[in-house]
């Protein structure tokens, strides 16, 4: 529970911290395992415009 601005805006500063690191983690751990990131990135683009897709069409239906 936030109960003022200070500490809300300490925590949304580690939160960042915590998001920037877990993500570079995951690119890094996929480099040193040969994964093409750009490639990954690329197919997951793909993956969510279809599921975006899916989720409209069902929603409007």
């Amino acid at each position: 529970m936030i109960l003022n601005r200070k500490s809300a805006k300490k925590t949304s500063r580690i939160s960042l911290l915590i998001a920037m690191a877990m993500l570079s983690t995951i690119f890094a751990v996929l480099h040193t395992q040969g994964y093409q990131v750009e490639h990954i990135a690329e197919n997951g683009m793909q993956v969510c415009k279809a599921g975006v897709v899916d989720l409209f069409t069902s929603l409007l239906w």
